[in-house]
């Protein structure tokens, strides 16, 4: 793959090469290589460039990290994928305007709307129209503005208008630094995930152990937390719905609000019904005594 070039290039122009390697699965020595290529993107933007410039780098290398080509990439090198997080979160922290404490108090003033937004914009994945968040939240026009103005200035999120069209909201570093931590952490999503697999029969019961190993690779807030959720899932697949397989039956619906304690309340009821369900009703004909 041919890098000569792209060390002056936008960051829109090299996200595409990027991914491009890590769909077609380059071997390490490749990667390593566009690796070193970002290293030296980074030095350049620290030394000479605008808090705007390291801001855009930012925003383009965060979005392929934690976008479809992220997820490949930290599944087949997790080292690779370590290392460009790494330069990511520098480059959020060169950028940064406000300090840490700041944003712990944005996101809790606004009466939790102003964490609502992030929360928004993480479901959603990518930008989301002005209007839509405004509609999502029920608030006015101007209080909508105070909000977004105090997420803007620390970086939480970022503001574009496209052309002939609504502004447009996006994450911004700090924001993705903090849907990372604490509004969908990677942990979760792979709970969720595997919660998914088992409903729909894709998948054996998982293995603690190995479970357990998973959650840490993707920031567990502890070895403990993680054994627990895994010892958990682990005890709840026999109890799970699975599919029949049927063409006529629809795919099973990502049902948010079931945490693990409603599923340890199915699995209880699944059991109760069956100790407390007349015998023929099981198809079992009693043999009758001599």
């Amino acid at each position: 793959m041919d890098l000569t070039g792209l060390i002056g290039a936008p960051m829109s122009r090299l996200a595409p090469v990027l991914e491009e390697g890590i769909r077609e699965k380059r071997p390490a020595e490749a990667l390593g290589r566009m690796g070193a290529l970002l290293v030296e993107r980074s030095l350049h933007l620290l030394r000479r460039a605008s808090r705007a410039e390291i801001l855009e780098e930012c925003l383009e290398l965060g979005k392929l990290l934690t976008g479809p080509a992220g997820a490949a990439l930290r599944e087949a090198h997790p080292e690779i994928y370590g290392a460009w997080f790494g330069l990511s979160r520098l480059l959020a922290e060169a950028a940064r305007r406000s300090d840490r404490a700041a944003v712990d108090s944005i996101l809790r003033s606004y009466k939790g709307q102003a964490q609502a937004v992030l929360e928004a914009l993480a479901e959603r994945g990518g930008p989301m129209p002005r209007s839509e968040v405004r509609a999502r939240l029920g608030v006015s026009e101007s209080y909508l503005s105070h909000i977004l103005r105090d997420l803007d200035e620390a970086d939480l999120i970022v503001r574009r208008r496209e052309e002939g069209r609504d502004i447009v909201l996006d994450l911004g570093p700090v924001g993705r630094e903090v849907v990372q931590q604490s509004v969908l952490p990677p942990w979760l999503d792979h709970v969720a995930g595997v919660l998914d697999r088992l409903r729909s029969g894709e998948g054996e019961a998982p293995e603690a152990d190995r479970l357990e190993a998973e959650l840490m690779d993707r920031g567990a807030p502890s070895r403990l937390a993680a054994r627990r959720l895994a010892e958990a899932l682990s005890a709840l697949a026999p109890g799970l719905p699975r599919s029949t397989g049927a063409a006529e039956s629809p795919a099973p619906a990502r049902d948010w609000n079931m945490g693990l304690s409603g599923l340890w309340a199915n699995r209880a009821a699944d059991l109760r019904d069956r100790h407390t369900r007349p015998v023929a009703d099981l198809g079992v004909v009693p043999a009758h005594p001599g």
